[in-house]
């Protein structure tokens, strides 16, 4: 599909995904001057909206599809192990940050429960 299609579709905007190109996070193919997305690069797309939720930078996020991409390509056993050292230590250190704002939402919710119990106090009271 060509990028206006595939802007709809995923969702992100057309001048994002020729940045996306350029930086070779998700590079379309080309036919002439146009750009023309699959399937998989929309399952991609998918996976980079939700990595960037998940505060994981653009480089970070094509380090990793990169990894992926060699998995999928040659193999587990075939990847350098610095590669594959690199990926393991970028994902753990992102897991704890991940854990740290769950813990953060964790708390924040337990606020907003304190607050709903004294609202829902005040009220039957009235």
């Amino acid at each position: 599909m060509k990028i206006g299609a595939f802007s709809k579709r995923s969702g992100i905007p057309i001048t994002t995904l020729r940045y996306y190109d350029q930086l070779g996070i998700l590079q379309a193919k080309r036919e002439g001057k146009n750009r023309v997305y699959s399937k998989k690069d929309l399952e991609k797309a998918v996976v980079i909206i939700f990595l960037q939720e998940m505060n994981f930078e653009l480089l970070e996020i094509k380090e990793l599809l990169q990894l992926d991409d060699l998995m999928e390509k040659h193999g587990e056993g075939k990847i350098p192990r610095e590669v594959i050292e690199k990926g393991i230590n970028l994902l753990k250190e992102k897991k704890g940050e991940l854990k740290e704002k769950l813990e953060g939402l964790k708390e924040a919710i337990a606020y907003v429960d304190h607050i709903l119990e004294k609202m829902n106090y005040l009220r039957e009271a009235n």
